[in-house]
């Protein structure tokens, strides 16, 4: 139980890109804590394997799948937002695109989300995943030109919105860096993301290793438990809760893994790994998950014994 919530439970949330490996733990971890969940997928049919698993985990009538199928229309999500206390916007448009046509899409997706979320009395917050490749303060040049861009660019123009609008509900955002720990479903999501990049190393194979630079990591259930805590916690209003746990190399990985595995095989260290030396301002992300009844963050080393346990497990 999250102490003295914004949101009662038993209320309704709307989770955004639910199928997602983000937005699938943050889902779970609601419908654990005794939230209902509504969540929304491009295809209800292809996630269907969610109803059946959380109607098995947590009862049915806790969780619904809604449509929506081109996240950028206005109103897209008019329909989906109707009795929800709480939003967790996850989703964004993906793939490759054009920059002039593409990070327009992703803005009009945030900004249409939160008209959506404006038009309903009963939304008291909203939480927008966001990137961590910029500032707590800034959207500076060298940012916009990362992988991220699309989000960098719509959360600044979701705080433009809240700042000329000014609805009624609390609005956060949470920065993730790379996400490392368990999936929710393996069977049926794999492992995405950087999800895929810790066991590629783990089996021996580079994909974008040597194109990824040193950054920062956090748990994958840590970096639902900021979106939580973001919805929940009357302290945290208009934040930006940044999920650095700390930083970490290929090689630092390897050795993780040599460690846990001594009989098992691995690669050579990767030449020239670097680190990421950023200062981060992480303090009240920590301070959000401890008033989950943990220590702060996961420790890189326990996020990695948790993935590697379900990568074993899973492809046993």
């Amino acid at each position: 139980m999250y102490p003295d919530p914004r949101i009662p439970v038993g209320s309704w949330i709307l989770v955004t890109g639910v199928n997602g490996m983000v937005a699938s733990n943050i889902a779970s971890l609601l419908l654990e804590m005794g939230y209902k969940v509504r969540g929304t997928v491009r295809n209800v049919e292809k996630a269907s394997w969610m109803q059946e698993k959380f109607d098995k985990l947590y009862g049915k009538n806790n969780f619904e799948l809604v449509s929506v199928a081109d996240l950028a229309d206005e109103g897209a999500f008019d329909e989906a937002v109707k009795g929800v206390s709480g939003i967790a916007h996850v989703a964004s448009i993906v793939g490759h695109f054009d920059p002039n046509t593409g990070i327009p899409g992703v803005i009009d997706d945030a900004v249409n989300t939160l008209k959506s979320a404006a038009k309903e009395p009963s939304v008291k917050a909203f939480v927008y995943t966001s990137s961590s490749c910029i500032g707590p303060d800034s959207w500076n040049e060298h940012a916009i030109k990362v992988a991220w861009v699309r989000k960098a660019e719509a959360e600044a123009a979701s705080w433009k919105f809240m700042k000329e609008t000014k609805p009624a509900f609390v609005f956060n955002a949470v920065l993730p860096s790379a996400n490392f720990g368990i999936v929710c479903d393996p069977e049926h999501q794999g492992f995405p993301s950087t999800t895929g990049w810790l066991k590629s190393l783990f089996e021996g194979e580079l994909t974008l290793h040597n194109f990824v630079p040193p950054q920062f990591a956090v748990d994958t259930i840590d970096c639902a438990r900021l979106h939580v805590g973001a919805l929940l916690d009357t302290s945290v209003e208009n934040q930006r809760l940044f999920g650095y746990a700390e930083p970490y190399t290929w090689n630092e990985m390897l050795g993780v893994f040599r460690s846990m595995y001594p009989n098992r095989k691995f690669m050579d260290d990767l030449p020239d790994a670097g680190r990421d030396l950023s200062t981060v301002t992480n303090e009240r992300a920590a301070e959000v998950l401890r008033k989950f009844g943990r220590p702060g963050f996961t420790s890189l080393k326990e996020s990695i014994k948790a993935a590697t346990e379900q990568i074993l497990a899973f492809t046993k």
